[in-house]
């Protein structure tokens, strides 16, 4: 979440940032800006009554008709959904697929399988990202004592 963060607030400099959101309680949205530090945007979309059954592109695809007809130029399109970047793409509009591996939904993800998976390949991947995990010194000093 901190490289969406420290994202944003990049982009405010040199952007009039919109917020798109899918979320339809504006004062929920709100709240977690405020509790997230987000606070030099312009504007926030959230999803309205007449937006109920609208779902990722479409509702997106809306959205920025609405943010055109209001007289934004939309010049950049920064999204975790690889259907609404495929969308924005279609539209015209520079997109940025933000995809973080800790965060991005599993289906999100290109390398995400499918199918179930072994207990065995779990403890196998588990394994494997934490051996790549890098050493953190107090951690690492816990670790060793534990009984």
């Amino acid at each position: 979440m901190w490289d969406g963060l420290k994202l944003y607030h990049a982009l405010a400099t040199q952007y009039k940032v919109v917020l798109d959101s899918g979320h339809d309680d504006y004062t929920d949205i709100e709240h977690w800006c405020q509790v997230n530090g987000l606070a030099r945007h312009v504007l926030v979309m959230a999803r309205d009554a007449t937006e109920e059954a609208l779902e990722g592109p479409v509702l997106a695809s809306r959205h920025l008709d609405e943010w055109r007809g209001q007289g934004f130029d939309v010049s950049l399109y920064v999204t975790a959904d690889p259907a609404v970047a495929a969308t924005m793409l279609a539209r015209g509009v520079t997109t940025l697929l933000l995809t973080h591996p800790a965060y991005a939904r599993p289906e999100f993800r290109p390398d995400h399988d499918r199918g179930l998976r072994s207990w065995e390949q779990i403890e196998a991947e588990v394994t494997e990202a934490a051996a790549k995990r890098p050493p953190t010194v107090r951690v690492d000093a816990e670790m060793q004592e534990a009984p």
